[in-house]
This record gives C-alpha cells, structure tokens and sequence, in this order.
C-alpha cells in the first residue's frame, strides 16, 4: 500500500504527465503508479497468491441437481461434506437464492448449461418426487451432454422403491445412500464407489441403469 510520504512525492512533481491528456487531475499519476505497481508483483505479492491458488485448488466445483422442495436436505448434505473436510461450492440453483423476476424458460435453460459447464461434479440429490421434475432430467442431460461425473445421493428415508429420473436411468453413473458421505467424496475426488441402495447396502449383480455414452458435436 502506498504510504502518505509516497503519495505526496508522487503529486509534488511540478510536470503533471495527464496534460497532454486534457485531464488536470494530479491524481491520475498516483493511480498509474499504483496500477504498475499491481501489475508487476500482485496484489498480495506472491506467496500471498500462491496461498490464494492452492486453497482454490481445494474447493470442489460442483452442481447438485434437487427438486425444490427438497432444500432442507441439500443444505444439510452440503454441510456434511464440509464436515468431512471437503470445501465445495455449489452452482445449482437454490429456490431460497430466486429473485421475484419473470424469465422465460430459455433463460433458465441457458443460466443452467453455464452452470453444470462451470461445475466438475454433477449430484442427483433422489426423493420420492425428483423423477417427476423436468427441470432435474434437463439438468441431468446436460451434464451428460459436457461429460461430467454423474453421481445420485439417495434422500434420508427413501425406501428400494423409490423411481429414479428418466434421465439419470439412461445417463446416471454411481448410487450411494445418505449417510455415505465418505464415498461422495470419494466420487468428487474422481474415485470409483460402489453402487448403493437408499438404505446403504451395496446393490448386488449387474447394475440396472448402466451409463450412455454419448458424443458431442
């Protein structure tokens, strides 16, 4: 930061360099100097940034796909994972976060595709009621379309017979249960876990929703 003593000698110079400008603002020197002076060593010098990149490096970008009415649930997961140590940032969009202005669904179509594009991880947090929400099987397509991981997190007291989204049963890859927070993580890490029932217990023989691959033009 430049000190009182600093800037005084930067504006006590007789030949203001802004006049051939125009502008007779003796200020502008400062700023000039000041904007160098960011350039050349960063805002925070370098250990300072290379402290800011390592902790970004550990921040997860993730989209948790849910249904609306559900996000009692998807505050609580995101804070079980912060729990178990693994800092996240969500990019879905949180029904608390809506702002009271109408726009049409190709604007809402089009902020999700930037989302899901900005988020490595996409999670399918699975209810009773998540299949019957379009906006869920759109978000679950586009994730598939851009090639991210798809992960499906059971809801706390789902039973075997909950219905899965269209779109996950064509695209979805891995199904763990609530409380398998561990192997969530394991999934953000870009590890493999075992599929699981909504109660935990891993699902034996072939999986029944094997995973779509598909190629973008």
């Amino acid at each position: 930061m430049l000190s009182q003593g600093n800037y005084a000698s930067v504006i006590e110079n007789g030949k203001n360099p802004a006049e051939p400008t125009g502008i007779r603002n003796k200020n502008v020197n400062l700023v000039t100097r000041t904007q160098k002076w960011m350039g050349s060593v960063g805002c925070f010098g370098q250990n300072k940034k290379r402290q800011f990149l390592n902790n970004m490096a550990d921040l997860h970008n993730i989209f948790i796909s849910h249904y609306g009415e559900d996000e009692k649930s998807l505050d609580s997961l995101k804070q079980r994972l912060r729990d178990h140590g693994c800092d996240v940032r969500n990019s879905s969009v949180e029904k608390k976060k809506y702002r009271p202005y109408k726009v049409t669904d190709a604007t809402i179509a089009r902020y999700l595709r930037l989302c899901i594009r900005w988020a490595k991880t996409f999670i399918v947090m699975i209810g009773e009621h998540t299949h019957e929400r379009p906006w869920v099987n759109y978000e679950i397509r586009q994730a598939a379309r851009h090639g991210k991981t798809i992960v499906g997190v059971y809801m706390h007291g789902c039973k075997d017979d909950v219905e899965l989204p269209g779109a996950f049963k064509e695209y979805g890859g891995t199904t763990l249960g609530w409380n398998s927070t561990d192997k969530l993580i394991d999934v953000i890490d870009g590890k493999l876990a075992v599929n699981e029932k909504p109660d935990g217990m891993p699902v034996t023989g072939p999986t029944s929703y094997p995973m779509k691959h598909i190629v973008c033009e």
